[in-house]
């Protein structure tokens, strides 16, 4: 994990300041998160009503870019978070919405090289299926913005059935509206919005097409990119 993020540096990923070894201890120095994890903020009523529609899909589309860095952008080649939630969302002073929690990230592939030389880039991102643990968990996390539930208590609210259960016939039916969190109000121009998280979220979480999906792929149907639904 320190090898990792000592090579990590994103504006939404909480980057490690420093570390401490000795003996008996192992310390990360990192940015603070002074606003709490977005679980915390779901499952509070009145934080929950200050999270509109509109920063629900800011922080999706924020989320959604330190994915894609982690995947396609970084010098030694991909990280697979596999721990991507909304336990693991924090947000910084500035409200900007920051991906936590490294303890299972781990590179694709190779050892990576500490003389600063890139030699772990894989050549086919898109189909690579180790990917798609990160893929899958950002669509259930894109379910957690939508509906205002957390995943990590939801089976103990409804008798062991997991959110994906519950969610997943909604989103195949685009019966969008009964996802929806219903602590906020409904606007026009959030809808849409929302039906783009919910798109994005159906693609994650059920890839019909046979084919691998890239982050940078469901990115583009997050943000509504017209041409990104049609080819999908």
């Amino acid at each position: 994990m320190l090898t990792i993020l000592s090579r990590v540096r994103h504006r939404n990923i909480m980057n490690i300041i420093g570390y401490c070894c000795t003996a008996t201890n192992r310390l990360l120095i990192s940015d603070y998160p002074c606003l709490y994890s977005f679980a915390m903020k779901l499952q509070c009523d009145v934080s929950a009503i200050n999270l509109s529609w509109r920063a629900r899909w800011y922080t999706a589309t924020e989320i959604g870019g330190s994915l894609r860095y982690l995947h396609e952008e970084c010098p030694d080649g991909p990280i697979v978070h596999q721990s991507v939630c909304s336990s693991s969302i924090v947000y910084s002073h500035g409200c900007s919405p920051m991906l936590s929690n490294f303890m299972t990230a781990k590179w694709y592939k190779g050892d990576v090289p500490f003389n600063g030389n890139s030699t772990g880039k894989c050549p086919n991102l898109e189909e690579d299926k180790q990917l798609y643990v990160d893929i899958h968990d950002y669509g259930l996390f894109l379910v957690e913005l939508i509906s205002g539930k957390v995943a990590g208590c939801f089976p103990h609210e409804n008798e062991g059935q997991s959110l994906i259960d519950w969610a997943l016939p909604l989103l195949e039916s685009s019966s969008v509206t009964q996802l929806m969190d219903p602590r906020l109000a409904d606007k026009e121009d959030d809808l849409k919005v929302v039906h783009c998280m919910a798109r994005a979220a159906l693609l994650c979480l059920k890839n019909d097409s046979g084919r691998s999906i890239s982050i940078s792929e469901v990115l583009a149907v997050v943000r509504g990119d017209q041409h990104a639904v049609l080819q999908l």
